[in-house]
């Protein structure tokens, strides 16, 4: 079972991912669109594995380097960090 980030969870309609903020507020926060690759990197994050597991179980899954997808990893981390608080 996946948990929440940041009061985050992870949904897909359609071919769509989005992260929907589950949070009872005033102000309505619409939820953030992802591709499949941070759907992905998401659902691991969610397990609580560390950017090093990460990348390292996609590497083995796409056959890409490690370094490679741990660049990525960060670099979606870095773009939804302002997005998520």
């Amino acid at each position: 079972m996946q948990k929440k980030i940041n009061n985050y969870i992870l949904r897909k309609t359609g071919r769509t991912w989005w992260l929907v903020n589950t949070a009872e507020t005033e102000n309505y926060i619409p939820p953030i669109e992802i591709n499949e690759t941070g759907a992905e990197i998401w659902q691991l994050m969610s397990q609580g594995k560390s950017n090093s597991q990460i990348a390292q179980e996609l590497a083995v899954k796409y056959n890409i380097d490690e370094k490679e997808i741990m660049n990525d990893v960060e670099e979606f981390q870095k773009q939804l960090k302002g997005k998520l608080e």
